[in-house]
């Protein structure tokens, strides 16, 4: 039988999974290359730590409350409920939207993903009608690409500036490597938007 209980999950275990992450990545021993790369081992360190019992986890997922059915998010945890169209969805507790900058990839690569994270990712996030969820976008960028600029504005402040027009209750969390270092740092919710 399936647990409906609510999962432990909150937003200060996901920025210390990032900074296990961060460390790992750091001593050589974790190399992500891709969103799911980084999606499986979150995954795999809230089993590890017991955060969420494995049923309440889910990658590459639709959930209850997104303005398109079809639309799938990267990380949910939260109960696997029916929706009106009786297809399975998932309750989400946490939604999380993850975005890599690695190093080896090209410019316009990097810049395709930079376009998501305004484009795609903020607005799923922000329309998502289950306000009780916690929402995140949680940005890897190993390649310090968020250090430049876009349209003359450093793109980690425009990344901040959609966020808050957009998707205002999404947390962001970034993990960016700046000389050999990694830095994370939790950007929170934007509290003055209505």
């Amino acid at each position: 039988m399936v647990s409906n209980e609510k999962c432990a999950i909150t937003i200060a275990n996901i920025e210390d999974l990032v900074k296990n992450m961060c460390d790992l990545a750091k001593e050589g021993s974790y190399a992500p290359i891709l969103e799911a790369d980084v999606a499986g081992f979150l995954y795999h360190l809230m089993i590890k730590q017991g955060i969420c019992p494995i049923n309440k986890i889910h990658l590459d997922t639709r959930i209850i409350g997104s303005q398109d059915n079809n639309e799938r998010f990267d990380l949910v945890i939260g109960n696997i409920e029916q929706r009106n169209d009786k297809r399975p969805a998932i309750s989400p507790e946490a939604v999380i939207e993850i975005k890599m900058f690695p190093n080896g990839f090209t410019s316009q690569a990097h810049r395709i993903h930079f376009d998501h994270i305004l484009k795609d990712d903020l607005r799923k996030l922000g329309n998502i009608s289950n306000t009780q969820s916690e929402t995140v976008e949680f940005i890897f960028d190993e390649f310090n690409y968020l250090g430049g600029n876009y349209d003359g504005q450093n793109r980690k402040e425009v990344i901040i500036n959609t966020r808050n027009k957009i998707s205002p209750k999404t947390y962001l969390i970034f993990a960016i490597k700046i000389k050999g270092e990694w830095h994370t740092e939790k950007v929170e919710p934007n509290t003055n938007q209505k």
